[in-house]
C-alpha cells in the first residue's frame, strides 16, 4: 500500500506546487500587483487541494472541539454503590459467555447493538455521525441496569477515519484520529468497570 500511496503524494504535492506557482505566473503577465498575485496563487492552489482534501480541516477541528465538550468518562454509580442497592443480587448473576446481543440499527448513519452481559446488566454500543457531510464519528458505550433502564456508567469518544474503503470512508490515509487523546485510556478503564459487573461465569 505505501509503495502506491508515496508516489502519488509526491504527484499530488508536486501538482500543489504547479498550480500556486501557475495562479502566480498568469497573474504577473497580467501585470496584477504583488497582493492580487498573492491571491491567484492561492487560487492556483485551492484549485488542486479542495477536491481531494476540501473535507480534512473541517473533519479535525470538528474532532478537536467534540473530543473536547462532550468526550470523558462518567462513573454515575460505582459497583459497590449498585451492591448496596441491590443487596444478594450480584452473587446470583451469570455472565453470559457468548454475550448475546441485539442490533437496534445498522445503517450509513451509525449503529447500536445492546448486549445482554448477565441477567441485570447490559452493554449498550453506539455509533453515529456527528455532521451527515464529515466522517467524525460519535462513540457512546453505556453499562445499564436492565431493570430500570438506568445508566450506571457512560463513556463517549470522537473518531475519524478517512482510509477504510470497506467502511466506506474512502482512502485518505492521511484523516486517522481513532480516539480522543485520552480516549483508549478511558475505553480501557470503561471495560475494566464493566468486567466487574459481569458476575459468577458459567
Amino acid at each position: 500500500m505505501g509503495a502506491v500511496i508515496l508516489p502519488l503524494m509526491g504527484i499530488y504535492l508536486l501538482l500543489l506546487i504547479v498550480g500556486t506557482a501557475y495562479g502566480w505566473r498568469w497573474a504577473k503577465r497580467r501585470g496584477y500587483s504583488t497582493v492580487k498575485r498573492a491571491f491567484c496563487a492561492l487560487g492556483g492552489f485551492l484549485i488542486v487541494y479542495l477536491p481531494l482534501m476540501w473535507d480534512w480541516i473541517p473533519t479535525e477541528l470538528a474532532h478537536r472541539y467534540y473530543c473536547k465538550k462532550e468526550a470523558g468518562l462518567w462513573i454515575y454509580k460505582t459497583l459497590d454503590q449498585w451492591k448496596a442497592e441491590n443487596p444478594g443480587v450480584y452473587e446470583t448473576l451469570v455472565y453470559n459467555k457468548d454475550r448475546p446481543f441485539k442490533v437496534y440499527y445498522d445503517d450509513e448513519t451509525g449503529s447500536k447493538s445492546v448486549y445482554f452481559f448477565n441477567e441485570r446488566i447490559n452493554y449498550s454500543s453506539e455509533r453515529k455521525r456527528v455532521f451527515s457531510f464529515l466522517i467524525v464519528k460519535k462513540k457512546i458505550f453505556e453499562i445499564i441496569d436492565s431493570k430500570n433502564n438506568e445508566v450506571l456508567v457512560r463513556y463517549i469518544d470522537f473518531s475519524y477515519n478517512g482510509g477504510s474503503p470497506a467502511i466506506g470512508t474512502g482512502y485518505k490515509i492521511w484523516m486517522s484520529g481513532l480516539n480522543c487523546s485520552n480516549g483508549l485510556v478511558l475505553q480501557n478503564q470503561f471495560f475494566d468497570i464493566l468486567n466487574m459487573f459481569e458476575g459468577a461465569k458459567k
